[in-house]
């Protein structure tokens, strides 16, 4: 059976899925943020060997990066 992952945007969801999978007996569980962090890893290599001739630019990259750290630290570069 495939599995399903879901990203709350707030504790709110978060706890609307936990009963809701309590309710319906489904088989659940939290991951820390270093494993969320592998399986990202996992599915941007899979991107990447699905279509190895898509290449990003610098800047593609960098503003990229620049997102993740404002969403992660509220920094802008």
């Amino acid at each position: 059976m495939e599995a399903v992952v879901f990203y709350p945007a707030d504790e709110t969801q978060l706890n609307q899925i936990i009963e809701f999978s309590r309710q319906n007996k489904l088989t659940s569980f939290t991951i820390d943020e270093d494993t969320k962090k592998r399986l990202a890893g996992i599915e941007l290599s899979k991107l990447a060997l699905r279509n190895p001739n898509a290449n990003a630019t610098d800047e593609e990259i960098i503003s990229v990066v620049k997102e993740v750290r404002h969403e992660r630290y509220g920094k802008g570069n």
